[in-house]
């Protein structure tokens, strides 16, 4: 299937911005099951993006412009996509899954969400996908 995107978000500054700093995460990238035929990201002032790669492996892009009190980024494009049942693969990922399922001080559960999640775990058995999909 393929998938023309087009969308816009207007900032209004009262009082204008001495100036800004923007760091857009606004472009796909490819992966089995999408392809980006084109893509396209403008602002309303005279800036230059600078495309990048954050620390996760997302596509960014990156520009400042001051002063002003009223700023639109427009992003477009085209998408091919594939029905993949759901899965994605084949992402950029810079690090393991295991980062992101860490506990730290802020992220800990209580005993109500471990509880939950026992309870959902044990209703799927050894069915890893559908434990995800509870």
């Amino acid at each position: 299937m393929r998938l023309r995107i087009s969308h816009a978000t207007t900032y209004q500054y009262n009082p204008p911005a001495t100036g800004v700093i923007q760091i857009l995460r606004l472009t796909p990238d490819h992966h089995d099951g999408q392809y980006v035929v084109e893509w396209h990201v403008d602002v309303s002032v005279d800036a230059r993006l600078d495309m990048r790669r954050d620390a996760f492996g997302n596509i960014t892009h990156v520009f400042s412009h001051g002063p002003l009190s009223e700023l639109t980024v427009q992003v477009s494009g085209l998408i091919d996509t594939e029905d993949t049942a759901g899965f994605v693969k084949g992402t950029t990922e810079l690090f393991p899954p295991g980062f992101f399922l860490r506990t730290t001080p802020l992220t800990e559960a209580n005993a109500g969400m471990v509880a939950a999640t026992k309870e959902l775990r044990d209703k799927a058995g050894a069915d890893t996908l559908e434990f995800l999909h509870a």
